[in-house]
């Protein structure tokens, strides 16, 4: 059986340029058992007309240079949704040769990846009785979450599409960064996600090529109705053990622990040192599709409050974020949104505030939550977050918590973790956290990657907390954190 994948290109290719060149590779390897067939978006680019977009933009956005498209990229990353020009003559192209062609699954790169999920979006909505099927799978590279383009109706989905999806980007994209490709994933129930090392492109080396192909793979044999990400994904040689964890209903990575005691959990999209896949189900993506609504700038500070008892989608409120300028700078609001997708689905009691002036001491912290209306906030309220490399053998990584006004006993955690044990290099907590230093919150279960957390048994009954970035604080009771986060309590300070 050979699969018919319609490919999408992204803005500034066409359907030549997109084959000959973005994913050649690509195609020699899958010769014999995938067929990609691309078609050309209906814009045309006004800097060169044998390129096109799938949208372009109003002239108070972009100026038609070629020179200007990098500056418009981050000029968009800031707003949360905007007029896509010509979208909806696109979309209905692309259902138009869904319709007549034999699909059995979409591929969308870039821009192409919208059209993509609009098009899945749609044959949902419509159902089986329709003359168009409902397209196998949807392979999404590079793709983005936000900003969302108007004037589509099925395009953001309101609830996470039931088909497979695998999502695929780079770490080094400097065009859209990794949280923007991230948050696309709550689009889709138990989405599989891929990443690789390198910039905006279609990655096409081996070990590239081989995870799509084990993602393809189910869809090769004549039944093909896999919807069970078990089988395929426990097979990926990039993969390290991923278990299921029946408390938050994803699958997750976590460092092992003896039988019984519950890990700190991690939303991992990366492993040290390798790329990886993760699953992650209905409840957490369905958490990132509608994040809750903030403040845009510093003069309107918002303190918001969710009540454990109000189910995630009250918590949401049907409404989305904005980020200021600063929130958008790398590593970017990555970890700020794993975690408040965590909590959310955790149904945890918390408060917060922002966007706010940048916090970068404790002390600042203090004076700007409580200029923002927080009462009885204290050095001692504030949970100092410390990432650390162990002193083991490879590379682990621990996160200290304790009070602000408290020092950390050196003696104490060295004869815990070894006497190599040492604080993190900026890079380091950057790579590791997901945080520049200053941001990091307490929480080692929204880290990209892996880590331990011990905290001190002095931390307060109520803590405040930067929550992965500067400028957005969070308050909980200490009871609600350790649920969340499952630490090892210890006395570490002097």
């Amino acid at each position: 059986m050979v699969l018919n994948i319609l490919t999408l290109h992204g803005f500034g290719q066409n359907a030549q340029v997109f084959m000959e060149k973005r994913v050649k590779e690509l195609t020699r390897k899958l010769r014999g058992s995938v067929t990609l067939h691309a078609i050309d978006a209906p814009q045309k680019l006004p800097y060169d007309e044998t390129l096109r977009g799938w949208w372009t933009y109003p002239s108070d956005l972009w100026d038609g240079s070629a020179d200007t498209i990098q500056a418009l990229a981050e000029e968009m990353l800031s707003r949360q949704d905007f007029e896509a020009v010509g979208f909806v003559e696109s979309f209905d192209l692309v259902l138009a040769e869904w319709s007549k062609g034999c699909y059995d699954g979409v591929l969308g790169f870039s821009q192409g990846a919208i059209l993509a999920v609009a098009l899945c979006a749609e044959l949902h909505r419509r159902g089986p009785t329709s003359d168009a099927p409902v397209p196998r799978f949807a392979l999404l590279i590079s793709g983005f979450g936000r900003p969302i383009p108007r004037g589509v109706e099925a395009y953001p989905p309101q609830t996470p599409l039931p088909l497979p999806s695998m999502h695929i980007w780079g770490k080094a994209d400097n065009h859209i960064p990794g949280w923007a490709s991230e948050s696309l994933t709550a689009l889709f129930e138990k989405p599989k996600v891929y990443t690789h090392s390198g910039h905006h492109f279609v990655p096409q080396k081996a070990p590239d090529i081989e995870v799509i192909q084990e993602f393809l793979a189910p869809f090769l044999s004549q039944d093909g109705a896999v919807n069970d990400f078990t089988s395929s994904s426990s097979s990926l040689k990039h993969v390290r053990t991923i278990y299921l964890s029946d408390e938050l209903g994803v699958r997750i990575r976590y460092y092992g622990l003896t039988p019984g005691i519950t890990p700190a959990l991690s939303l991992a999209a990366a492993m040290p040192g390798a790329d990886a896949i993760s699953s992650f189900s209905a409840p957490v993506a369905g958490a990132l599709a509608t994040p809750r609504q903030a403040a845009v700038g510093p003069a309107q500070q918002q303190a918001t409050s969710f009540n454990e008892q109000q189910s995630p989608q009250a918590c949401q409120g049907g409404a989305t974020k904005t980020y200021v300028e600063e929130e958008l700078q790398p590593p970017g609001p990555g970890t700020y949104e794993r975690l408040s997708t965590l909590l959310r689905h955790q149904g945890v009691t918390f408060t917060e505030l922002g966007p706010h002036e940048a916090c970068r001491t404790s002390e600042d912290s203090v004076r700007v939550r409580l200029a923002g209306g927080w009462q009885d906030v204290t050095l001692n309220s504030g949970a100092k977050a410390m990432l650390m490399r162990d002193g083991g053998k490879g590379e682990k990584w621990l996160l200290i918590v304790l009070p602000a006004d408290k020092k950390l006993s050196w003696k104490k955690v060295r004869a815990l973790r070894g006497k190599g044990t040492r604080m993190a290099t900026e890079e380091e907590v950057a790579r590791v956290t997901g945080c520049v230093p200053g941001a990091v919150p307490p929480i080692a279960a929204a880290f990209p990657e892996i880590t331990e957390c011990i905290i001190d048994s002095g931390l307060p009954s109520v803590i405040n907390f930067n929550c992965g970035l500067r400028t957005r604080s969070m308050q909980m009771s200490r009871e609600a954190y350790e649920r969340v986060q499952c630490p090892l309590v210890l006395e570490i300070t002097d």
